[in-house]
């Protein structure tokens, strides 16, 4: 199994298509977590698996697990700390707060980055993420 990553590839030597499957399988597990309005084969940018078949029975896993609880605001406390960690910004507490306080009490589903205007542009990923598109909370 070959895995490239932005800081290069990892070769895992495995000794069945079956742990294979497995590797895979639980790494769309986890991106369903993070993304779980999005396809792990479509966050996953090239995945390729052989005969296609495998990937027929990767996807149905994928399909028939259901989303977990994502918490307040459609799970924007999560997937800011995963934004902030990609990007090697501070993880800022009151940031999360108040979307999990303020926005949830007040029953707001769209994130206004002028709200948090004292935070790095780079933030600004959280309003129109690859996963999620238009920030939306789901709660």
């Amino acid at each position: 199994l070959l895995l490239e990553h932005e800081r290069g590839p990892w070769l895992l030597c495995l000794t069945s298509v079956e742990e294979v499957n497995e590797v895979i399988a639980h790494i769309g597990s986890c991106l369903f977590r993070l993304c779980p309005t999005a396809s792990p084969v479509k966050v996953m940018k090239k995945l390729s698996v052989k005969p296609p078949d495998r990937m027929v029975a990767l996807q149905s896993l994928w399909e028939e697990q259901s989303p977990a609880d994502l918490g307040p605001c459609g799970g924007f406390s999560h997937q800011y700390r995963c934004v902030c960690d990609q990007l090697g910004l501070p993880y800022r507490e009151e940031v999360q707060w108040d979307v999990d306080t303020i926005y949830l009490s007040q029953d707001t589903r769209e994130l206004n980055l002028q709200d948090f205007i004292h935070l790095d542009h780079r933030y600004g990923l959280l309003e129109e993420d690859l996963w999620s598109g238009p920030a939306e909370f789901l709660s």
